[in-house]
């Protein structure tokens, strides 16, 4: 009986609400060159292009992006070492992002269109 006490407890105190985390978006629309990287971890798969080709991996420069719809996602294949030109605007908070282990918040770009600029990976 004690162990169901304790399961039952654990439980509780492991469900302890996240606070709650703004949905608004930046007044400004912006322009992103990103390369689609699929890492070899459960994090987001963007990275800005610049940093990239200067392996700079600093977790402010690595994106969660989606799409305002799901017809404009659709719009291009994501493939890795592919880059992309985005436009749209950044949510004024950092967005959660579900990996293995945890719930961490990361820099999240919300795109109204999206092309491929470079799928030659010679970029790269």
């Amino acid at each position: 009986m004690k162990w169901i006490y304790g399961c039952l407890i654990l439980v509780l105190f492991s469900c302890v609400e996240r606070k709650p985390v703004s949905i608004e978006l930046s007044d400004n629309e912006e322009e992103l060159e990103l390369v689609y990287v699929h890492w070899a971890c459960e994090c987001p798969n963007w990275i800005d292009r610049k940093a990239y080709l200067n392996q700079n991996y600093d977790d402010s420069l690595i994106y969660q992006v989606e799409a305002e719809n799901s017809a404009i996602s659709a719009q291009v294949p994501y493939k890795f070492g592919w880059v992309y030109r985005l436009k749209g605007r950044f949510y004024k908070e950092n967005q959660p992002f579900e990996s293995y282990e945890d719930i961490i918040c990361v820099p999240t770009f919300r795109y109204s269109s999206i092309e491929v600029i470079d799928s030659t990976n010679e970029t790269l």
